[in-house]
């Protein structure tokens, strides 16, 4: 029932670890680090280890906020209607700005990532739209296709 920050950072971040401590210290939520191989680059926060695909989509729906570089942990941010601190992974993460402009309508610029995304008080309706049209499109394509 505690509210947590879920660090999740695939390479070494010094920034993305300071706006994690930042954060923890402003709200007074702990700071739980998982790594997709378990190896830590990170020195914040407590390790946790042998995190599968159930226990990390449980920990992002359940975080506080999900402080991240990772596009799967936004993408799972989005769908959970998380809070989010996110740092591009490299300069070339278009997938992640992709994401966000279809769920905020807005293109974004390396210093739009330095503010807090709320998904909890965005509007879903448009993308909501647009779930159901790739649905329908895949419907319609792959019938008969077995």
């Amino acid at each position: 029932n505690e509210k947590y920050i879920l660090f999740y950072s695939l390479n070494k971040d010094a920034e993305l670890e300071s706006r994690a401590k930042t954060l923890s210290k402003k709200t007074g939520y702990p700071v739980y680090a998982i790594h997709p191989t378990g190896g830590f680059y990170s020195i914040i926060g407590k390790k946790l280890y042998g995190v599968g695909p159930e226990e990390f989509l449980w920990l992002i729906e359940n975080a506080g906020v999900v402080c991240t570089s990772s596009f799967h942990a936004v993408a799972f941010s989005v769908i959970f209607r998380k809070k989010l601190l996110f740092k591009p992974f490299s300069n070339k993460e278009s997938r992640v700005k992709s994401l966000l402009l279809q769920v905020l309508g807005k293109h974004f610029s390396d210093q739009d990532y330095n503010e807090m995304i709320d998904f909890g008080s965005v509007d879903y309706s448009g993308l909501e739209n647009r779930i159901q049209e790739s649905k329908d499109f895949l419907k319609l394509h792959c019938r008969g296709s077995k």
